[in-house]
């Protein structure tokens, strides 16, 4: 606003002509989102933390070498160099997973030729007998630690797998869960994302071309009228706003009049009634004097009257002497008027009245001339507007073209991805839902393996002849022998399910990092430039774009920053001109250029033109009128100013006065002492006092406030917005005069300082629009929430929901399958151990260890000292024993040594027994035994032969 719109003298701030703006309505836009990113580990948090410190671990920070791959101008990924070397980068760039995976490998491969030669050395010593138990009881301490110990360490190692078995049956399910979910969570983030942009382009819309329609019919309706505003500016620049209040004064005139008769009339009345209630009160005073003197000479009733109605004749005194004299000289001067007369006669003059109407419609021929001009200047400035609206609707036009173009991105896109994923999930899922079931229900067989083997081991007793399943064969199953073909059990397991297992915990692997680090990791926590990410925006640029990259000779640019940076500017809940990026093709800042443009000053000049051709020729008021304003403040003014100040004052004296409280002290005085009559007349007294109360006192004080509220009724209408309606009349024809002086020394001058400022102010309320629409469309249109919780919400149900299952399903069944080494070296060990028998049932090794004791000894003469000659002994040798692989017979220890009759004679009738059957004393009560030992003795020895 240049100089000619300052502020007008004594206004205190700028000089507006316009209305105020128009409240811009809100566009009505569908807030139903339904996107839910919300995700519940379910009892896996340790589990997943865990994971996603091994993925942080293992995998690189970019998902790919720098100048790996490139985008063609066609959409195609171009592979930039020989396809060794960016094998070898790659590689590389991925060493840590790729170890993993040759180790994983490597065991898969390893661990059933580890199992084939395990076979071989167990099958090659099948026929082998137990260890020897320990012969000394150190030994026996030593093996009962080692035992304990080997136990606790399996144990420890099968409780471990354990937790890797839980883990790998929830988290497979889990990823079943997810995965059914999956389809559908990203069609609602898809759902939630199309209602997005449908809701920022009806925003945008809403506030680029309906705001305006809005805009440009409030100037429409200031442009009709131009001359009204341009003469409420003329009054403000001059200071002649107070002719506005005259004018209003002389409208209520006759009101006026009528208040001033009314005011006169409770004047009178109220004085009456002040009157009234003092001569009351007097003759109530003078009968209590009266009481008085009548018991003086009695000491009693004087003492009583002194004592209980000195406080009311002080209140008489107060009241009578004091106030009321005072407010009825007051009440005589409100009713003389001072001066009634002559405001009457302001009143009845119509010298104010006919100049106001003159001067007022002056003014409106100056409006009315004004308005005649604009509307000859107004259709070139109308035209204006509609051009500028015009642009605005085109770059609504090509902001509305820009969503469209990314809602059909996103329905080309998401639709046939979806219902492709939705099929082969329905396909597929279920095949490797039971697949990991199947692997997650091996490695539980494995641990229900050992852990039987454990139990049997901890709770049963050495093997003893007879025992089932023991050295020697037997029934008793409760013996740690039946732990320990627990455990081979349990070994073969491993072996034959390790690979296997192997093989599908690398799978998830693969399918796990690769997924989380295309997809996860460039995205969370929050976006950052990435190569991957810098693919993404070379595939995702227009065609042309691509063409000029591949013209120059690079690839797309390295750090990725434009998809990363609408990322986070989405998750900042930035606008959607700004995660859109529609700036580079869409500048909001050629909005501000069309309000400014040279075609719209022209013709906002043709408004400063319209202006009447004969200046500013106006009378406010004559001579006459000026003289009926001051006499009318002076006058009538004062009149209503004397009357509220008495009417104050007398309601102020209707409240103090208190006759029931006079009466009752009257009441109070005791009858004991008084003359005769006396106590009577005091009732009567009090009587009238209350009398006094409710009726003189109480008409003074309605009189009272009538008078006070006509009173402030014609003081406001006199005081023209000033403090004192005695003053207000002279203040007001000052200002008048000054007014008058300003139009006619440089009435042209104020027309043309008030174009100027309408053309400004139009100027500046189109100016003020457009840097509103440019600011809310920076900061708030299409604002980025709804569409960050799509985004998270798709994120949640990728990688929490379905890679994090998988992921942890790997870790759950890797720790089981680097438990499989020392769990299958303990299972062996303690296999070993399990199968030692008791020292006092172990029979040594040899051909002749079977027999514990000689039933014919008394009577063996013959020295054995030759039948080691001719059989030599063999020598123990201690190595793995497995009746389960062995096709010989079980070697079990008896159960007591004293179980049969020492002296029976068990000799076989026959010696037709098969090899690798128990020694045949074990075979039936029938047996005999074979010489030497069933020799008859040195006496029939000579009959036999």
């Amino acid at each position: 606003m240049d100089a000619a719109a300052a502020a007008a003298p004594g206004a205190g701030g700028p000089l507006l002509l316009l209305p105020p703006p128009p409240a811009y309505t809100e566009p009505a836009l569908d807030t139903a989102y339904v996107a839910d990113a919300s995700f519940s580990p379910r009892a896996m948090r340790p589990l997943y933390g865990a994971t996603r410190l091994l993925t942080e671990l293992l995998l690189p920070r970019e998902a790919l070498p720098p100048d790996v791959l490139q985008v063609t101008p066609s959409g195609a990924l171009l592979v930039q160099g020989p396809p060794e070397e960016v094998g070898g980068r790659v590689l590389a760039h991925y060493a840590s997973p790729v170890a993993v995976a040759a180790a994983t490998l490597l065991f898969a491969a390893l661990l059933p030729l580890a199992g084939l030669l395990f076979c071989c050395a167990r099958c090659c010593c099948c026929r082998r007998r137990p260890p020897p138990p320990p012969a000394s009881r150190r030994a026996k301490r030593r093996a009962a630690c080692r035992r304990a110990a080997l136990g606790l360490a399996l144990a420890a190692a099968a409780t471990a797998m354990l937790f890797g078995v839980v883990c790998a049956f929830v988290t497979n399910e889990y990823m079943q869960e997810g995965s059914d979910a999956l389809p559908g969570r990203l069609r609602v983030a898809t759902m939630d994302a199309r209602l997005y942009l449908n809701n920022t382009r009806r925003h945008m819309s809403h506030l680029l071309v309906t705001n305006f329609h809005e805009l440009r019919d409030n100037l429409e309706h200031s442009l009709n009228s131009t001359g009204q505003l341009m003469i409420a500016g003329l009054k403000n620049v001059s200071n002649a706003t107070v002719l506005d209040k005259v004018a209003n004064l002389t409208s209520m005139l006759d009101s006026a009049q009528q208040d001033l008769h009314m005011l006169h009339n409770l004047t009178h009345d109220a004085h009456e009634a002040a009157r009234d209630l003092d001569k009351e009160l007097r003759a109530l005073r003078a009968r209590v004097d009266a009481l008085h003197k009548r018991c003086k000479d009695q000491h009693a009733c004087r003492d009583a009257l002194n004592a209980s109605a000195a406080a009311a004749d002080a209140d008489f005194s107060q009241l009578l002497d004091r106030h009321f004299p005072k407010l009825a000289a007051a009440a005589e001067a409100a009713a003389a008027g001072e001066g009634g007369g002559a405001a009457q006669a302001a009143l009845a003059a119509d010298h104010l009245q006919s100049s106001v109407r003159r001067a007022e419609d002056e003014l409106r021929g100056l409006a009315r001339r004004v308005d005649e001009r604009v509307a000859r200047a107004a259709p070139p400035l109308r035209a204006a507007l509609d051009d500028l609206g015009g642009a605005v609707a085109d770059y609504d036009g090509e902001l509305g073209r820009a969503l469209a173009n990314v809602s059909r991105a996103l329905d080309r896109g998401a639709d046939p991805a979806l219902g492709h994923l939705d099929a082969l999930l329905a396909r597929y899922s279920r095949y490797r839902y039971y697949a990991d079931a199947g692997a997650s229900a091996a490695l539980l067989l494995v641990v229900l393996l050992l852990a039987l083997g454990l139990l049997y081991g901890f709770c049963g007793k050495a093997p003893l002849p007879g025992d089932a399943l023991g050295a020697y064969g037997g029934e008793d199953c409760c013996a740690r022998a039946t732990g320990a073909r627990w455990l081979m059990l349990a070994v073969a397991a491993m072996f034959l399910l390790g690979s296997a297992l192997a093989l599908a915990a690398l799978a998830h692997f693969a399918a796990g990092l690769a997924a989380q680090q295309a997809v996860c990791a460039p995205l969370r926590p929050a976006p950052r430039p990435a190569p991957l990410l810098a693919l993404a925006d070379a595939w995702l640029a227009p065609p042309e774009e691509r063409a000029a990259l591949a013209a120059a000779g690079g690839g797309p640019p390295r750090d990725g920053k434009r998809l990363a940076d609408a990322l986070a500017a989405c998750h900042r809940n930035r606008s959607a001109y700004a995660v859109l990026g529609l700036s580079a093709r869409h500048n909001a800042q050629e909005l501000l250029r069309l309000a400014d443009s040279p075609e719209v000053r022209a013709r906002l000049a043709r408004l400063r033109s319209a202006l009447p051709e004969d200046g500013l020729r106006v009378q406010l008021l004559t001579a006459a009128a000026r003289q009926q304003l001051v006499e009318l403040g002076r006058s009538a003014g004062a009149a209503a100013e004397d009357a509220g100040d008495a009417a104050v004052a007398l309601a102020a004296a209707a409240a103090r006065a208190d006759p029931e409280a006079l009466a009752a002290r009257l009441d109070a005085v005791p009858a004991d002492g008084l003359p005769a009559g006396a106590g009577k007349e005091l009732r009567e007294l009090a009587d009238d006092l209350r009398g006094v109360q409710r009726g003189a006192l109480a008409e003074l004080r309605r009189r009272a406030d009538a008078l006070n509220a006509t009173a402030a009724r014609l003081r406001d209408r006199l005081r023209l917005g000033f403090g004192d309606a005695r003053l207000a009349a002279d203040a007001a024809v000052r200002q008048l005069e000054a007014a008058q002086r300003r139009f006619d020394e440089g009435g042209s001058q104020l027309l043309v300082q008030l174009a100027n400022t309408l053309a400004n102010e139009v100027m500046q309320r189109l100016d003020a629009h457009l840097h509103r629409v440019v600011d809310l469309m920076q900061a708030s249109v299409g604002a980025c929430a709804p569409l960050s919780r799509a985004v998270n919400a798709s994120l949640v149900a990728v990688c929490d929901e379905v890679l994090l299952p998988v992921n942890g399903w790997w870790v759950g069944c890797g720790l089981c399958l680097v438990l499989f080494i020392p769990a299958l070296i303990l299972a062996s060990c303690l296999a070993t151990q399990y199968r030692r028998p008791r020292a006092d049932q172990y029979i040594p090794a040899g051909p002749d260890a079977e027999y514990l004791y000689d039933a014919y000894s008394d009577r063996d003469n013959i020295p054995l000292a030759s039948a080691g000659k001719k059989r030599g002994q063999r020598r123990y040798h201690e190595g793995y024993h497995d009746n389960a692989a062995g096709g010989g017979g079980a070697y079990e220890f008896p159960s007591r040594r004293d179980h049969d009759a020492r002296f029976s004679d068990m000799a076989p009738k026959h010696w037709d027994l098969p090899n690798g059957a128990p020694p045949p004393r074990y075979l039936g009560p029938e047996y005999e035994r074979p010489p030497p030992y069933y020799y008859p003795g040195p006496g029939d020895s000579a009959g036999r032969r």
